[in-house]
């Protein structure tokens, strides 16, 4: 690929340097970076808290499940806080991927 550009004219590497400058304003000024950090983040807490909860489920009888039970509410209470203070919430584009969803899933869609 270096050796492409190398051999390029010279208007091909600075216009690939304008496009690559916009596209990290474009993430800075929107903070892309910030809103997949806190996205990862609350699809590993989801993750770990399902696993979690699966474990429960296959230890229901043990004497401390209810404590865990009580414990598990508490974190899904604030990990669904930070999904809705964190997590971009633009309708169109949800009804879209919810209906692809149900779709796949041979639900009927709204």
């Amino acid at each position: 690929m270096v050796l492409l550009l190398a051999k390029s004219p010279a208007w091909i590497p600075v216009t690939l340097s304008i496009v690559t400058a916009i596209i990290n304003a474009y993430s800075s000024a929107f903070g892309l970076d910030s809103r997949m950090r806190s996205m990862a983040k609350l699809y590993s807490q989801n993750s770990q808290l399902a696993n979690d909860y699966e474990r429960l489920w296959n230890n229901v009888y043990a004497e401390d499940a209810a404590a865990t039970l009580d414990a598990l509410v508490h974190r899904d209470t604030e990990i669904s806080e930070t999904a809705t203070t964190e997590a971009p919430n633009d309708q169109k584009p949800m009804g879209r991927w919810q209906d692809y969803v149900f779709t796949q899933h041979g639900l009927p869609v709204a």
